[in-house]
């Protein structure tokens, strides 16, 4: 039912044959873990988990298994063996058209154009096989289909709480709320009778982010987000010997956990405050660990331990320029430290590129369709951190301008990325839950100066799907436009004059670190910090600044 969202080489030696296992596993011939809903090893290839009946009939199942297709997904789904967690089996025949339809276009479009090959086995694997057993579950994920297949549905204010309200877009609309609303009380009914398992929170609460933010509720995300860290700290903290939790905690530390860390790292980049799973809560995870990254063996392995190696990065940077803008004598104090720390960072980006080029090499990551796309965006997150953490703590933005043809690289990888996250008519997603080509490319547009290069990057932006997680792409591009007008100080064009293509700003007129937007735009106060010269102390110093935007242009945030 699920198709296979990477390929993995077996290890050397031989594997011992499944016979009580789920039957992929024993149709492979290999070790199964017997983890239930789904086994670690379908998990990790994102493949559909069955488990037989019984050892007599295991072949038949078997043969149905390897004959499935898409066209039979309900009745697949349907076979499932019921959870170790969960309500009864839910008639899925049972449920009306419209829900019907809904579950449809989810596992069609939405899940597969929203999700990648990095977190495919939580929206393409396990919560398709939960939500026959989860209420909540299942009204989530219609939500959420309705919010893809419906632009006009998402970026509004509406909420579970108006659905009666006649400022909805049509009766669909209507029908979609109360879908969130109905998952919502199932939720508040399990808690007020002490029924709530823990691990289905945590998913739901994933699935109720994913629906607030994109709704543009990117506040109420981060709250969601916040209750959910306190879930997992209590599941983590939590230590049962049961053989039952001890295998769903398995089973959650490949799928589940690893969304909330990531989202932990990007809130903690975008945001620049770090959360206690900023620094990894998953036992034995590739990123739960301080030690260098000298080997990689998959690229979920790869994409999780550059993730929180580049929050590390962007805290160096924000916490050393905030001790340089102070200024005083605690500057002299902490340069040593900013260099040793420095010093630490790049040595951990230098051991993440090397592992990363091993496993491309060995995998052929950069020629392959399925994974072309993820590995250059990699090399953009990389560039980013090495970037920042080269630079840091100087405050000049200048030292930007030897980065020229590695910010050129990063747009060329932006347009690859793109290339490869298109769907089915050559358009880019609407919404993806994960972060992909938007902070770097905002982070090109912003620190390159290169008038030509830095429009490249604000096309890419353009193209790219708006809504990545929590970073909304409109109002990045707003801003990041403004600043180059401010900047070049002239009205902002994509078209740039061969004159102007090679015109670099002088450094009083470049923006350094912004510090806030006011949230009411398009009429927005910047706050910006900015060299400036001293000529009483004859150097430049870092002051900050503001600059109002004004309601010149409408933009859907």
């Amino acid at each position: 039912m699920f198709s296979s969202g990477s390929q993995y080489g077996r290890r050397n030696g031989a594997q011992l044959r499944s016979t009580t296992g789920c039957l992929p596993c024993k149709a492979g011939k290999v070790k199964c873990g017997e983890e239930k809903p789904c086994c670690r090893r379908c998990v990790r290839l994102g493949r559909e988990c069955k488990y037989g009946s019984g050892s007599n009939n295991d072949n038949d199942n078997n043969s149905d298994s390897q004959n499935s297709s898409p066209n039979s997904e309900e009745e697949n789904l349907v076979k499932l063996e019921k959870p170790t967690v969960g309500l009864k089996l839910l008639p899925l025949f049972g449920r009306d058209q419209d829900e019907r339809r809904a579950f449809e276009f989810y596992f069609r479009y939405a899940a597969p154009a929203m999700s990648n090959v990095v977190d495919m086995a939580f929206w393409r694997g396990i919560v398709l096989q939960l939500c026959q057993t989860e209420p909540a579950i299942w009204d989530a994920l219609i939500t959420i289909s309705s919010l893809y297949e419906n632009p006009q549905y998402r970026i509004s204010a509406y909420t579970p709480s108006n659905i009666s309200d006649r400022s909805t877009v049509d009766d669909n609309h209507r029908r979609t709320l109360r879908w969130y609303a109905r998952s919502l009380s199932n939720v508040r009914e399990q808690l007020q009778e002490g029924k709530a398992d823990i691990h289905i929170s945590l998913i739901t609460c994933i699935l109720y982010i994913c629906i607030e933010t994109m709704q543009g509720h990117t506040e109420d995300g981060l709250k969601l987000f916040q209750q959910g860290i306190k879930l997992v700290t209590q599941l983590t903290s939590h230590d049962n010997s049961n053989r039952r939790d001890r295998r769903a905690l398995t089973f959650l530390e490949d799928v589940t956990l690893p969304v909330y860390e990531r989202l932990s790292m990007v809130s903690t980049i975008i945001i620049g405050t770090t959360s206690p799973l900023s620094t990894s809560i998953i036992p034995n995870s590739p990123s739960s660990s301080d030690s260098h990254n000298n080997h990689l063996s998959t690229m979920s392995e790869a994409y999780m331990s550059l993730h929180k190696v580049v929050a590390q990065c962007v805290e160096f940077h924000d916490r050393a320029t905030e001790v340089v803008r102070r200024g005083g004598a605690e500057v002299d104090k902490q340069i040593e430290y900013f260099h040793m720390e420095k010093s630490h960072l790049q040595s951990r980006l230098d051991d993440w590129q090397q592992a990363f080029e091993i496993l491309d090499e060995i995998q052929a990551l950069s020629k392959s369709t399925e994974y072309k796309g993820l590995a250059a965006l990699l090399r953009m997150c990389w560039s980013c951190a090495s970037i920042i953490t080269a630079i840091t703590p100087c405050q000049d933005e200048t030292a930007y301008d030897q980065y020229m043809d590695l910010f050129a690289e990063m747009v060329k990888d932006g347009e690859t990325c793109l290339t490869y996250t298109a769907v089915a008519d050559g358009s880019q997603p609407e919404f993806t839950f994960e972060m992909g080509v938007g902070l770097p490319l905002f982070f090109v547009a912003m620190k390159c100066r290169s008038p030509r290069i830095r429009r490249e990057a604000i096309r890419l932006l353009q193209r790219a799907p708006p809504v990545q997680g929590l970073y909304k792409l409109a109002r990045a591009i707003f801003i990041v436009r403004k600043i180059v007008e401010w900047e070049e100080g002239r009205p902002f064009s994509l078209d740039c004059d061969e004159e102007d293509a090679n015109r670099l700003p002088d450094q009083n007129q470049r923006m350094g670190m912004v510090l806030a937007v006011s949230d009411h735009l398009p009429t927005a106060e910047l706050r910006f910090l900015r060299n400036r010269w001293n000529s009483g102390a004859c150097r430049w110093q870092l002051v900050e600044e503001s600059v109002s935007f004004g309601a010149t242009e409408n933009i859907t945030m």
